[in-house]
């Protein structure tokens, strides 16, 4: 899937079950600002990597590795990525 496919997977859950499942550092990399985003380079920071890994624990592997294009994020992002965020909010609300 794509990022539209996912934000589109994602604003329907959150309107069937009438609450917001993205949290912000999610948002702030699926659609950063255009001038943030060339502040911060073409790549995934330390820091971005270190808050999204809980919910996309392969990004945390590539980095590992090497520099994560921020144009790669989606690559990482699987079904598990998802459900991880929607069980979160639901313990969040419990």
């Amino acid at each position: 899937m794509d990022s539209l496919d996912f934000l589109d997977i994602m604003f329907c859950l959150e309107s069937e079950f009438d609450m917001k499942i993205r949290d912000a550092d999610f948002d702030r990399v699926l659609r950063p600002d255009k001038s943030e985003a060339a502040l911060e380079g073409e790549f995934l920071t330390d820091e971005e990597i270190n808050r999204l890994a809980p919910i996309i624990p392969l990004l945390d592997d590539a980095a590992k590795i090497k520099k994560v294009p921020r144009s790669d994020l989606f690559s990482f992002v699987t079904v598990e990525t998802l459900v991880t965020m929607v069980n979160r909010k639901v313990m969040q609300g419990s």
